[in-house]
């Protein structure tokens, strides 16, 4: 074979890694010779995903490695699915010095079963925050659970673990927040950037995180508006989204819109992107025409359904004059 830089080499190996069906092209790199492999690996290793069946073949494959594979891990998957992860396996991989994001998925019915996965959290997740500076993000979904939901406790218990945290999502159509069953007594990080919260009680959780010693400052809110009391978030956003450079509504369409967003940004003078997502298209000129006189960057639409009858000409006419011309309205739909 032609002997190439090593740098081109892994150049042409990264972008093979970006385009459709990156880790099996990793596998077949892997395999064309010696030198494609330390980059390939790299790639290969860079996501993983453990539940209760593949842990312990994941902890073979590490022990057996002549790779550093637990240095090569950004982001790391944890499926609880009606069982624990072992908690000795798991403890095999602490040492990821480069581990950004921590992504948890958790099917489980009862509530039994959420308490032993909060514990299982609460022993590794100071480990992987210890050895890697770089873990910032944290991702919880909770994809099956009927329960009576998550305590606020346990979500501010992961927010004292990760002292680097900057982003934060807890989602689940089935998921709800609710308040804890002692009052709030923590010391916690300020949470800072950017925290995404869909699922019911949101409200509740945001005016819990007013009354900590350091209340966050969040750049960038993403909320889920099914079910949620506008008053508990707009408290939030009066109180603490003073830094609010970016805001993102989902479902807006089961609240009345326009007086609800007119409500929300009133109070976020940094406000410069704003994201909506909707199905009714009679109220987004009603919308644009409410939006104060930020230095607004973009304006976005999501829509749920095909957009039909949408008034374009009344939209563009209501953004001719001179407050409105600097604003960058997109329109998509999901």
């Amino acid at each position: 074979m032609r002997d190439f830089a090593q740098e081109l080499v892994d150049k042409i190996i990264d972008e093979c890694y970006t385009g459709p069906r990156g880790a099996v092209v990793m596998k077949t790199c892997g395999l064309v010779c010696s030198g494609w492999l330390p980059r390939s690996r790299l790639h290969l290793f860079a996501r993983v995903t453990v539940d209760p069946n593949n842990l312990p073949l994941f902890i073979d494959v590490i022990a057996s490695s002549s790779f550093p594979i637990l240095s090569f891990i950004q982001h790391l998957g944890l499926h609880f699915v009606r069982r624990p992860l072992d908690n000795v396996l798991l403890s095999k991989i602490h040492c990821c010095p480069n581990l950004a994001r921590i992504e948890v998925s958790i099917w489980e019915n009862n509530t039994l079963g959420i308490k032993t996965f909060y514990r299982s959290l609460q022993i590794h997740l100071p480990f992987w925050a210890s050895n890697s500076p770089s873990l910032t993000h944290f991702d919880f979904r909770g994809i099956d659970m009927h329960t009576p939901g998550i305590e606020n406790e346990m979500i501010l218990d992961i927010i004292q673990c990760v002292p680097t945290l900057e982003f934060l999502a807890i989602s689940g159509m089935s998921m709800s927040m609710r308040p804890d069953s002692t009052p709030i007594d923590h010391s916690l990080p300020p949470l800072r950037n950017t925290l995404h919260l869909h699922g019911r009680g949101v409200g509740q959780f945001l005016r819990s995180l007013l009354l900590l010693p350091t209340p966050p400052t969040l750049t960038s809110l993403q909320l889920d508006m099914v079910c949620q009391s506008i008053e508990d978030v707009e408290h939030f956003l009066k109180h603490g989204g003073g830094e609010l450079v970016s805001l993102s509504l989902t479902d807006l369409s089961s609240i009345n819109a326009v007086p609800t967003v007119e409500q929300f940004i009133r109070h976020t003078l940094k406000l410069r992107n704003i994201e909506l997502f909707m199905s009714n298209t009679s109220v987004i000129l009603d919308i644009l025409l409410v939006l104060p006189l930020y230095e607004w960057e973009t304006i976005t639409f999501v829509l749920y359904n095909y957009p039909t009858g949408i008034a374009w000409k009344d939209i563009d006419t209501g953004r001719k004059p001179d407050d409105m011309s600097n604003r960058h309205v997109v329109m998509t739909c999901s």
